[in-house]
This record gives C-alpha cells, sequence and structure tokens, in this order.
C-alpha cells in the first residue's frame, strides 16, 4: 500500500511543540527533604536518646542526698556447750572419687565412703559439663567443677558426713563419707 504523499505533509496536521517551562522563583527556593537522611537523622536521635536513658539514675533517692543510717549495736554472749572432736593430721591416704554430672559416682560404692581420720577425698569430674559439690555440713565451700577440675578435702574430725551432687540448682546425686577414728 501506498500512502498519499499529500497526508504526510499535511499542513493543517502539525503537531505542537512543547516549550519548557522554567520553574517558578519560589519553587526553586524550596527544598524537598531526602527521605534517607530523614530516617537517618530520626535513627540517630533515637539512638542518642537511648544511650542518655541507659545512663540515668533509676529510682527515687539517688539525686545525691545521701542520708547516714546509724549502725545499730549489737550485743552477743558467747556460750560453749559442745566438746570439739580432737583434730588428726594427714595421714597421707588420698582417695580419688570421679564424679559426673549424668552418671553420678563412676564406682557406685563411693557414694558411701568410710575412712580415716586424716584420709583426706579428691574428687574429680570426670564428665563434661559442669557440677557443684556442696558439703551439707559446712566442711567447705561450695565447689564448681568444670570438666576435669578437682577439689580435695582432708577429713580431720570423725563423724558422718554428707554431700550432694547439684548440677544447676538441682541435687542429682548424695553421698556420705563416714569418718572413724
Amino acid at each position: 500500500k501506498k500512502i498519499p504523499e499529500n497526508s504526510r505533509h499535511d499542513p493543517e496536521k502539525t503537531r505542537p511543540v512543547l516549550e519548557k517551562t522554567r520553574p517558578r522563583p519560589s519553587a526553586s527556593k524550596q527544598r524537598v527533604p531526602d527521605m534517607n537522611r530523614m530516617i537517618t537523622l530520626a535513627l540517630a536521635f533515637l539512638v542518642i536518646v537511648g544511650i542518655v536513658w541507659a545512663f540515668l539514675p533509676k529510682g527515687p533517692g539517688e539525686s545525691g542526698d545521701i542520708q547516714p543510717t546509724p549502725t545499730p549495736e549489737v550485743t552477743t554472749s558467747a556460750t560453749v556447750t559442745a566438746n570439739p572432736a580432737p583434730q588428726v593430721t594427714h595421714t597421707g591416704k588420698n582417695i580419688t572419687v570421679k564424679i559426673d554430672r549424668d552418671r553420678g559416682f563412676y564406682v557406685p560404692a563411693q557414694s558411701n565412703l568410710k575412712i580415716k581420720a586424716g584420709d583426706g577425698l579428691l574428687w574429680i569430674n570426670e564428665g563434661t559439663y559442669s557440677l557443684t559439690l556442696i558439703s551439707k555440713d559446712g566442711l567447705f565451700d561450695d565447689k564448681l567443677l568444670d570438666n576435669d577440675k578437682r577439689t580435695t578435702h582432708i577429713f580431720k574430725n570423725t563423724g558422718t558426713f554428707s554431700f550432694d551432687i547439684v548440677v544447676r540448682g538441682v541435687k542429682k546425686f548424695s553421698g556420705t563419707v563416714t569418718v572413724e577414728s
């Protein structure tokens, strides 16, 4: 098909030319804030407020006005009624007790030991997890034993002493040591 020549260059059907318009002077002076900048400033403000809040004193009474509190008087009266058991020096015999938080005692008979006064016990944590050895009779402070850690105690007094193996605050196993003269 041929397009007629006169339809291509028809002067009546010319396209209008769009002219570029200049922005108004007042519009060019206006600044539209960048959204990323606004978000950054807001986050920076929140971080600064959070840091200040974290270091502010909390609660009443921390304004610097410290009022001294009088120390109460303690009256003591010492009365000793019990005769202490004779203490014995270490005889050199050490007994090794292997313990574990899951199995308890590696040798079940070691949960109830009979030893002589002056003998020492060496507790070894053979497990992979930590446990706490607690003397019910206050012979020693609670002992936190990690993997392959050990603690020892020399029994100088006669009597029967109890201890617990505790894991995360829960008593798992108990044992006794009977010390004979």
